[in-house]
């Protein structure tokens, strides 16, 4: 029995695409589903005399474009590569299991006919291969650009179905596809960046999207090969660490941040200041029994464009107003009985020798640092 070469690959005798696990009946393009652009631009499934499809076109169109071929060893960018083999492991345990098999009338493997690569089904491919299947059925895609490849590569992974043959990605996977598609991005917006991670997770629950950002945002910046093109940056609890480190010879950095100084981080853009009492109180009393300054150092939210307040006046409100309520709670619980004397001195921030900064958040105007001043009323 032979099939068409412009269909099937290298071979028309369809005994050589077959073994235990791939039978006749997966020969048959009709067998299969038809093929997806997913609607991303700059995607085309090719046809066996080069025809360009996309998915306007009827499904009878579009199937022209599988065909039988070898499977070539391939790592998809959009899946992590710790999930990679357990995923091969799975497929080959089902398509050796006599009561399922390779199931019919599923997606084909996308193969990326310039690179000679696929652009998904690593998993079932590498099954394929571990199992040494002479073939697989695959469709033949062409792709504008890198970014037009992995967004498809992205769309068409399997999206709520935890069938037997197919498995969704995992945070892991959406992670590492967003990181792919900011690579061949080649700079980002981090608002755009969220926004990937929402749609790309869309079927993660809440936790494991929230971990897939907050990754995602540690991994670009920590980097830093790829540029940010937002005007401000913000960092969490992970990040500000190796963002001071960048600059190990500034002066703060090196005598204070680097030092046995006392040291108090404080992170608005995550947490209210009434979150770190506890933190301040313990260092608190531990630089007044060291007779020692307390430096503050303080991450503030970014501006955004329903902001009414400015990064700088954020700056020039955390003394004169967040820290200056701080002070005046403790000031009357603890201090009414001390009289003609200003009772903020007593806080260790207060002191001459105090130097109390905030991270470099304007990616224009402090380029060139990793700390700026802050402006503490007339104490420092």
């Amino acid at each position: 029995m032979t099939i068409s070469n412009s269909i099937f690959g290298h071979s028309s005798d369809i005994g050589d695409w077959l073994c235990e696990y791939w039978r006749p009946e997966h020969c048959v393009p009709t067998n299969w589903k038809a093929p997806k652009t997913e609607g991303i631009e700059g995607v085309w499934l090719v046809g066996p005399n080069g025809e360009l499809y996309t998915d306007d076109d009827p499904w009878e169109e579009r199937i022209k474009a599988l065909f039988m071929g070898q499977i070539p060893i391939s790592n998809n960018p959009v899946r992590a590569q710790q999930t990679t083999i357990a995923r091969i492991n799975h497929y080959a345990s089902i398509f050796k299991d006599p009561d399922r098999g390779v199931l019919l009338n599923q997606d084909p493997l996308y193969y990326d006919i310039e690179a000679k690569d696929l652009s998904g089904g690593n998993g079932r491919g590498g099954a394929g291969i571990k199992l040494k299947f002479p073939g697989y059925m695959m469709a033949r895609v062409k792709y504008a650009t890198q970014e037009a490849k992995i967004r498809h590569a992205m769309k068409s992974q399997p999206r709520n179905d935890r069938s037997t043959f197919a498995t969704i990605m995992s945070k892991e996977d959406v992670k590492t596809g967003v990181i792919a598609l900011i690579e061949v991005t080649g700079h980002y917006k981090m608002d755009d960046v969220m926004a990937e991670c929402d749609d790309a997770g869309k079927d993660l629950v809440d936790v494991d999207l929230t971990w897939v950002k907050r990754e995602v945002k540690k991994e670009l910046e920590k980097d830093g090969t790829i540029p940010c093109t937002d005007n401000y940056q913000e960092f969490n609890n992970d990040l500000y660490k190796p963002f001071l480190n960048q600059n190990p010879d500034d002066p703060w950095v090196k005598n204070i941040f680097n030092d046995d100084a006392l040291v108090q981080y404080i992170n608005l853009a995550d947490k209210t200041l009434a979150n770190y009492y506890r933190p301040l109180i313990r260092k608190v009393a531990l630089a007044l029994a060291e007779d020692r300054p307390l430096h503050l150092l303080v991450n503030f939210p970014i501006p955004t464009g329903k902001s009414k307040v400015s990064l700088e006046g954020l700056r020039d409100a955390f003394f004169s107003k967040d820290i200056k309520q701080y002070e005046d709670e403790h000031i009357k619980v603890f201090m009414k009985q001390y009289v003609n004397m200003d009772l903020r001195t007593m806080f260790p921030w207060n002191r001459p020798d105090a130097e109390n900064m905030c991270l470099a958040q304007d990616r224009v105007a402090e380029s060139d640092k990793v700390v700026v001043r802050l402006r503490n009323r007339k104490y420092n």
